[in-house]
């Protein structure tokens, strides 16, 4: 289960150096959010943050996981601006995996209610990384468990139709569209 690959990912950790110790550590940090150990995860992450800089990775993904980690502590602005960091991060790496950062936003306007932009977002979304599309089946379990039944919910207040459009509409969009649609949609002064 969840806590073997914790208690695996925790040796491997603390026995590993650079790079391996970097990516361990983060992905500790994020068995300890799924976990709901969120004080931990958020410590984890710090840690990991610092080995990422020591071994001069990109932190993309660190920011990313202190988005969710954010957002599930309730800090909507933290996870606003670590997403929005995680989105920039990811462009200047040219990274192909700015889809979790578009993902993220996504998440965050359907916890504040926004079903629209996250209709949108996730239409992005899913073009940026076609994987995780639903209609794929091999969506990724997500650091947003209740995603499925917030999406269920927004839809039914939005109505079909328009969640269906705000869907497609996002699915249209070229990467350079789906960036500035995702920073209007999630500004950083937003409270």
């Amino acid at each position: 289960g969840l806590g073997d690959v914790y208690k695996r990912q925790e040796l491997a950790r603390d026995a590993g150096h650079g790079m391996f110790a970097a990516i361990i550590t983060l992905n500790v940090a994020g068995s300890d959010h799924c976990l709901g150990n969120y004080e931990q995860a958020h410590d984890r992450l710090e840690e990991a943050r610092s080995r990422y800089r020591e071994a001069r990775l990109p932190e993309a993904d660190v920011s990313f996981l202190s988005g969710y980690i954010a957002l599930s502590s309730g800090n909507r602005g933290r996870a606003r601006s670590d997403f929005r960091d995680a989105l920039e991060r990811y462009l200047d790496e040219g990274s192909p995996d700015v889809g979790h950062a578009l993902l993220g936003l996504a998440d965050l306007a359907l916890s504040d209610g926004r079903e629209t932009e996250a209709s949108t977002l996730f239409g992005c979304t899913y073009t940026q990384m076609p994987g995780m599309a639903p209609e794929t089946g091999d969506l990724p379990m997500g650091y947003v468990l209740d995603r499925e039944e917030a999406c269920r919910e927004a839809r039914a207040s939005l109505g079909e139709a328009a969640w269906d459009s705000a869907l497609v509409a996002g699915r249209e969009m070229t990467l350079d569209e789906a960036v500035a649609f995702a920073k209007a949609s999630s500004p950083l002064s937003r409270e």
